[in-house]
Formats: C-alpha cells, sequence, structure tokens
C-alpha cells in the first residue's frame, strides 16, 4: 500500500506544473494557450513597462515581438496585465493568473505582484523560453489554468560574495534575473570587508531586475516610461518590482 500511494502522488505531481516557489492555490483546467505572432499584450497605462518586460524575455526564444497596448480587438488573443484594487487582501506582492485557450490575464493589487505573476507566466512555457537565441520546433503553450497566489514569508533573499570571489559582470546579472524569476525580493551583496569581517548592511530599495529590463529598451522608450529627469538610482526605487539591493560595507574600527 505504502508503494502504491506513492505512485499515485507522483502521477498527481506530474500534471501539476512545476513553478518554483509553489503558488497558494493552483488548478489545472482543460485547454491550453498558444502563443502566436498575433498574441497582444496588454496592460494598463501604470503596467505598461511591465508588459515591455515580458515581451523583451519571449522575443529571444521565440522569435515573437508582442505588441504592447492598452487594448485589443475581441478576438485577439492577449495576454492582459492589469492592477486590481479588489485583491487588496493579497498584498502587494500577491496575484492572480487565469489562462483559458483564449487569454491570460494576471491580475494584482499592487505593480509588485503584476511581476511575479509573470514570473510564474514565465515558467509555465517550455524551458526553452529562456534560451537567449530562436529556438525552433517548439509549441509555445502554457495549459489553462488558475492561480491564485501571495508569499509566506516577506524577507526572501539571496547572498552573493564578491569580497573573496570576483563574480564577472555578467554573472551578477544573471543571478539577479534568476532570483527574481524565483520570487525572491532580497539581494545581500557583500561588497568588501576589513580584516575582522565585521559589516554593517544598509538597505535601499532598488529593483535591479526591473533596471536590467530598462537598459535593454532604446533610450526613447526609456524616456516615454520613466520620469524624466530622474537619476538612474531613483528611477529605481520608483519601479514596480522590487528585488532590495542590501549592501555590506566594512564597520568603522572604534574610536574611528
Amino acid at each position: 500500500m505504502p508503494i502504491l500511494a506513492a505512485l499515485i502522488i507522483a502521477f498527481a505531481s506530474d500534471s501539476v506544473p512545476a513553478i518554483v516557489p509553489r503558488p497558494a492555490h493552483l488548478t489545472v483546467q482543460p485547454g491550453a494557450f498558444a502563443l502566436t505572432a498575433g498574441t497582444v499584450i496588454v496592460t494598463d497605462r501604470a503596467l505598461r513597462g511591465l508588459g515591455e518586460l515580458l515581451g523583451d524575455d519571449l522575443f529571444p526564444a521565440t522569435g515573437l515581438r508582442l505588441a504592447v497596448r492598452t487594448a485589443a480587438p475581441a478576438a485577439t488573443p492577449v495576454i492582459s496585465i492589469r492592477l486590481d484594487s479588489s485583491l487588496a487582501r493579497l498584498g502587494d506582492e500577491g496575484y492572480r493568473l487565469d489562462a483559458s485557450p483564449s487569454r491570460v490575464a494576471i491580475r494584482a493589487y499592487r505593480a509588485a505582484g503584476a511581476f511575479y505573476g509573470i514570473q510564474t507566466l514565465l515558467q509555465l512555457f517550455p524551458p526553452a523560453v529562456f534560451r537567449q537565441a530562436k529556438v525552433d520546433g517548439v509549441a509555445w503553450r502554457i495549459p489553462a489554468i488558475a492561480i491564485e497566489d501571495l508569499p509566506r514569508f516577506a524577507w526572501r533573499g539571496v547572498h552573493l560574495d564578491v569580497a573573496r570571489h570576483f563574480m564577472p559582470k555578467e554573472f551578477v546579472k544573471k543571478y539577479i534575473d534568476l532570483a527574481a524569476l524565483h520570487k525572491l525580493n532580497r539581494f545581500h551583496w557583500h561588497l568588501t570587508d576589513d580584516q575582522g569581517g565585521a559589516s554593517r548592511s544598509s538597505s535601499t530599495r532598488a529593483s535591479l531586475r526591473w533596471a536590467r529590463g530598462a537598459a535593454r529598451r532604446s533610450s526613447a522608450e526609456r524616456t516615454r516610461t520613466r520620469p524624466s529627469g530622474a537619476s538612474m538610482a531613483s528611477r529605481m526605487a520608483v519601479s514596480t518590482p522590487r528585488t532590495t539591493c542590501v549592501r555590506s560595507s566594512p564597520t568603522p574600527a572604534r574610536g574611528s
């Protein structure tokens, strides 16, 4: 009997998409949503930058450059990303994702939640979606599904020590991308230390993942989607998703 029970659990697990971390509530439904050249990303004005970021993430592997608009004709397959004040119970980082054969709808109370809904959407596609070159012969589909999710822990972090072990710039950027993909919201960056190894941490609200996406867009687009005249630090501070950078610096010696 224990073996039979284990087999039943294993088969049941195979039918549930592998999303990390596992959503709080998930229901797989009949059918699938297929990404095509005619798919449109629809957002409200506040989340247009997130729509462009999703388009940037999908383009390399699929070869599909999806339009980002505020509306689309009724028969158009869409990926909708919108704020919804009725989802206040999910908090700033919670979201709902509903996928049917004709549309995907991501709704959240705050933009940070919409960003994490996008990360779940990316994980629902075949793994090849994360390739940085066009992949042929892949059906870009996700299962019809209903997901409601919110984080169990407010602080979800990773640490990177570049004081003792040098890390190239591209590695650090990829590290941040992967942390955001898995809904980690704190990046502890150990930059330097003294002989005693003591350090103090200061926190700055900086959406590093968002800044990475902004850097891929043209200067004109960045001007349109960000406040004019703002510094990069302040632009990162007002951005939607939040990956907080906690930096380590040497602690001054006593009496200094």
